[in-house]
């Protein structure tokens, strides 16, 4: 979340569950590199993941969980009309690993996200002959 003007801490509010669960969703925008492979550029459809995790606190401490429970991801409400890329599938896992030989584990989430170049603009450039 970095390059951003958002204040990630400062104004977010925390939801308080009388069952004792806790819930924060700070605002964020996440830059992600992604390894791309253009060897059907301008019509390529890449892959891009991403981990979140807790670098501080075990699973014990912080227990994060998908949204819905669900492995699918709705994208619907998040697509951009004339955007360079469109995002074709999106899945998320939940994982949990143990600390070598301590009774401790760590909680991770993975985002898998598909996505295919919607450029016109390319095709044109490149279908053209000069």
């Amino acid at each position: 979340a970095a390059g951003t003007d958002i204040d990630h801490f400062g104004n977010s509010e925390l939801t308080v569950y009388n069952i004792g669960i806790v819930e924060w969703a700070p605002p964020a925008i996440l830059s992600v590199p992604c390894t791309l492979n253009l060897k059907f550029w301008p019509y390529d459809v890449q892959k891009c993941e991403i981990f979140l995790i807790s670098g501080s606190r075990d699973g014990f401490q912080v227990d994060v969980q998908l949204y819905n429970n669900e492995s699918e991801i709705e994208i619907s409400g998040f697509m951009r009309t004339k955007h360079s890329w469109q995002i074709v599938e999106a899945k998320q896992t939940r994982h949990s690993s143990k600390y070598y030989e301590t009774r401790e584990y760590f909680l991770y989430l993975n985002f898998l996200f598909t996505i295919k170049r919607n450029s016109p603009t390319f095709g044109a450039f490149v279908i053209v002959p000069a």
